[in-house]
């Protein structure tokens, strides 16, 4: 529900104050890294921050791999092994979750708007 809250609030309608608010602060689980203020401890380039963003997905899908492999090699301690099969749900369920963010991040360098002299800008 959240993350559809957020996906809402990339539109360029004006909404109700109170409806902006929880809109704004949503914005978290689409991983918007201006929400975070990123930019003013890390700096550099706009597409470095969007690669950023990007390589969270991945990242975490080679996390879960780790955790996997780890917990197959060390299978004697409490709680066992991973199997494939809770490997493969969690791993699915991961991506599910990210979907909207990962929609959402893919579709940011193509939302743009017009300047009066007729010239494009990203959004963000």
């Amino acid at each position: 529900l959240v993350q559809c809250l957020a996906v809402i609030g990339l539109t360029s309608v004006r909404w109700p104050k109170a409806f902006e608010s929880t809109v704004s602060s949503s914005s978290v689980v689409l991983l918007d890294m201006e929400t975070f203020s990123i930019a003013c401890m890390v700096g550099g380039p706009h597409w470095g921050r969007y690669i950023m963003s990007i390589a969270v997905f991945p990242l975490g899908a080679v996390w879960l791999l780790v955790c996997f492999t780890s917990s197959r090699c060390f299978k004697r301690f409490k709680g066992g092994a991973w199997t494939w099969t809770r490997f493969l749900n969690t791993l699915g369920h991961f991506l599910q979750v990210g979907f909207s963010a990962m929609s959402a991040l893919a579709l940011q360098p193509m939302m743009c708007y017009q300047h009066p002299n007729g010239q494009h800008s990203l959004l963000k």
